[in-house]
Formats: C-alpha cells, sequence, structure tokens
C-alpha cells in the first residue's frame, strides 16, 4: 500500500483485540485503508479484504 501512496491504519478487529476487547487474533487478511481501493491483491489464493478506518 505504501508504493500506491494508500495511508494504512488498524481494522476495528485489530483495535479491538489490542484494546482488550476481544481474545480473537484477526488473520491479517484484511487491511484498513484511508482512501478508496479498488485493487484485488491476493497471493497462494487467498484475496486481500480492504475495510475503510477513520
Amino acid at each position: 500500500m505504501q508504493k500506491m501512496g494508500i495511508p494504512t491504519g488498524p481494522t476495528a478487529t485489530e483495535r479491538d483485540y489490542n484494546e482488550g476487547k476481544s481474545t480473537q487474533v484477526p488473520t491479517g487478511r484484511t487491511i484498513g485503508v484511508r482512501k478508496r481501493v479498488r485493487r484485488h491483491i491476493g497471493y497462494n489464493g487467498y484475496t486481500m479484504k480492504f475495510e475503510h478506518v477513520t
């Protein structure tokens, strides 16, 4: 995302885990973005998901 100039941030599940509200560990397949992303990024058959964060 840095190469494309898209700022990122923690997703809702990452924030909940870090604040101790949840014990479920985030998988890391979701990226929190602050701008619109119109790409499909994948590896080993898995596709990344994007979540708009503020």
